[in-house]
């Protein structure tokens, strides 16, 4: 438990007291991403009480990513969100390798983002939360629903002011959860209120 507050504390120390210099008051943001995803095919979930293990087929897929961030200067800004991680597809382990499916990957989540500015319309951007990760799988025809498990969310990126109002950014992330981890790059913008 101490270390997500060393983290934490180290993170607000090493940034420079100019980043708070930068902040225009509190400002609310909505935006999309467009992902690439990765599942890590270190996974180890279970499927039908432990006696089947599933190696991945295929691990990568697309999906989006839709936010609403809350900004009250650059270092306490809040994003909350979902995203569509895309679907994998799997094949027996063990016992029964013959048999087949697909998963859906779907995360909700709450996150800290804050925002490290290198010139007025520049800046870098990080993610660190925690959210709810939903896997459906369909197997051989039939539908399986793993429990919902946590998930750790973080991102690095960058982003670019064009006006006021509209925002594009990049970014890289990964989501590490109880029943698979997922990696992916993405692309988005934003429009601020």
């Amino acid at each position: 438990m101490k270390a997500p507050a060393i983290v934490l504390a180290t993170c607000l120390f090493a940034c420079s007291t100019s980043a708070f210099a930068e902040s225009e008051g509190p400002s609310l943001s909505i935006g999309a991403t467009g992902v690439k995803t990765y599942f890590d095919e270190s996974w180890d979930f279970c499927v039908f009480d432990c006696g089947f293990q599933a190696n991945l087929d295929d691990d990568t897929d697309a999906g989006f990513e839709l936010f609403a961030k809350f900004q009250y200067s650059p270092l306490w800004t809040w994003k909350i969100g979902y995203m569509d991680q895309g679907e994998f597809s799997f094949k027996g382990g063990y016992s029964n390798e013959s048999v087949t499916g697909t998963g859906d990957v779907s995360i909700a989540y709450a996150a800290w983002a804050p925002q490290w500015f290198v010139t007025e319309n520049f800046s870098f951007t990080g993610g660190l939360g925690l959210g709810i990760q939903n896997i459906d799988l369909d197997v051989q025809g039939g539908e399986a629903d793993i429990d919902d498990g946590t998930v750790l969310y973080s991102t690095l990126g960058a982003e670019y002011r064009l006006t006021e109002q509209f925002a594009m950014h990049a970014e890289a992330g990964y989501s590490l959860g109880d029943d698979i981890d997922v990696g992916w790059i993405g692309l988005g913008g934003s429009y601020f209120f």
